[in-house]
């Protein structure tokens, strides 16, 4: 038996040309890792049946959600088949597999955690990074090391597919950690986030809500069987000589079932209700627990231990691109995607987008800021002691309400007010009319004798009275 590991036996089997038979939804022949660790863990090859080695079992705090679990022990009968290797050799490897499985102590870097691994993905084959660490050891004979360098590594080498990954760089990790820390303190620091989460949760006022429609409902549900008691008495009361005996009678009844009816749907949505409720209210506590542990994670996140960040953003992400070089800006996060969409300045967005212009003081989109340019010049007389610097607001391009107001909210503005639709060509049209300056447009029309629709005078008036309220003319 050898130590070359799963891996090692995988890339042996296909360096000498082995393959595996594709099968069901299989696309590529060649052998992972995962399909020997299946080989060996499996007991036909030593011409054995094995009953219960999965069983299906219920998920936790779940009513009808199940899922297969492998078992350790199960049952193990002689096959009819021929055995491929002997049972000897094949409970030899097992053993050692036993051996061999148990989880790494850390030796070195102990409070370090790898907190994006398998988060962030390649830029260049979309696969999950990892984190790896350089260590040296200090050339001194002191048999200490150089403090340790962590990076994200994509290990997307060829393997399965036959298409090795040609991006090979290493991404210091401290770089691309405190970028994507300062986009998730940002986010939960959004209010509209935080209701987001207590709203899908449950909260007090979604258990009152809940409460009083199930007492309105049961309201309902007693006047109903009142009327539905009194027409059995009616009923009841009814003379059999009477000749309209059997008319009456069958409007009565009429009007019995559907009593009935209205009875057996209010019993259905009150019982809905019950379960709701007991549920939420179950669910109450560990909403505010929630809210307390994003209040936390603003505060407290650039100092909590790395194993603890590492849980919340497992928790909270679903993948991090990145560029495959550092921007002029320094910024090295493209892409941060949540796991559940989040409200951000009334839009709900499940992806922040970081534009490569951006400061990287200012990683969220939208964000304002002030900037200012300043002529800094050598004072070449020590009786001239200061300078004026005069600063017209009138002159600059663009205004705090102009940086605020995008063209959406313009639109909605304009929709609501006038119940008219208006397009961007229209707004900018109108800006240009109102001497307010656009940025250079790069869509340009491929012929020079294109004609561009112009914008209707009452859609001008409405677009104007926008632009009006928005403070920006």
């Amino acid at each position: 038996m050898s130590d070359m590991g799963y891996n090692g036996g995988a890339k042996w089997l296909n360096k000498n040309g082995y393959r595996k038979q594709v099968r069901q939804n299989g696309v590529y022949s060649r052998i992972s890792a995962t399909f020997v660790k299946g080989v060996l863990d499996n007991p036909v090859y030593a011409g054995k049946i094995a009953y219960g080695r999965r069983k299906t079992e219920k998920i936790d705090g779940t009513r009808n959600e199940y899922h297969v679990v492998k078992q350790n022990e199960y049952h193990q009968y002689d096959g009819q088949h021929e055995a491929i290797i002997s049972d000897e050799l094949w409970q030899q490897a097992r053993a050692k597999r036993s051996i061999n499985a148990y989880k790494r102590e850390k030796r070195y870097s102990l409070e370090h955690a790898h907190i994006l691994s398998g988060i962030v993905k390649c830029p260049v084959c979309g696969a999950p990074m990892y984190g790896v660490v350089n260590r040296k050891k200090k050339k001194d004979g002191s048999g200490e090391f150089y403090s340790d360098m962590w990076y994200y590594l994509c290990k997307n080498t060829k393997t399965v597919n036959g298409q090795p990954c040609t991006f090979r760089k290493h991404l210091r990790q401290d770089d691309i950690n405190i970028q994507v820390r300062a986009v998730v303190q940002e986010a939960l620091q959004n209010i509209d986030f935080t209701q987001h989460i207590m709203k899908t949760i449950g909260t007090d006022d979604s258990l009152d809500e809940l409460r009083s429609e199930r007492d309105n409902l049961e309201s309902a549900k007693k006047k109903v069987e009142r009327q539905k008691t009194k027409l059995l008495g009616k009923i009841m009361a009814l003379d059999a000589d009477d000749d309209l005996y059997d008319i009456m009678y069958e409007d009565l009844q009429r009007l019995l079932r559907e009593h009935t009816k209205n009875i057996s749907e209010l019993d259905a949505r009150i019982n809905q209700l019950s379960i709701a409720i007991q549920n939420a209210d179950s669910q109450a506590a560990t909403a505010e627990e929630i809210y307390g542990v994003m209040r936390t994670v603003v505060e407290f996140m650039d100092i909590m231990p790395a194993e603890d960040e590492r849980k919340i953003m497992q928790m909270l992400l679903e993948s991090v691109q990145v560029y495959p070089e550092r921007q002029p800006n320094g910024l090295l996060v493209k892409r941060v995607r949540f796991r559940i969409p989040l409200e951000y300045k009334g839009t709900s967005v499940q992806d922040i987008v970081l534009e490569v212009d951006q400061d990287t003081d200012n990683f969220l989109p939208d964000e304002s800021s002030v900037e200012s340019i300043v002529l800094l010049s050598k004072l070449k007389s020590n009786k001239l002691k200061h300078i004026n610097v005069e600063l017209e607001m009138d002159e600059l391009d663009l205004t705090a309400a102009e940086s605020k107001v995008t063209y959406e909210v313009i639109k909605d503005y304009v929709l609501k007010q006038s119940g008219l639709k208006v397009s961007n060509l229209y707004i900018a049209q109108i800006k240009q009319k109102c001497g307010i300056i656009e940025r250079t447009n790069y869509n340009l029309p491929k012929s020079e004798n294109s004609r561009q629709p112009q914008c209707p005078a009452e859609k001008e008036q409405a677009i104007v009275a926008a632009l009006k309220h928005f403070g920006i003319v």
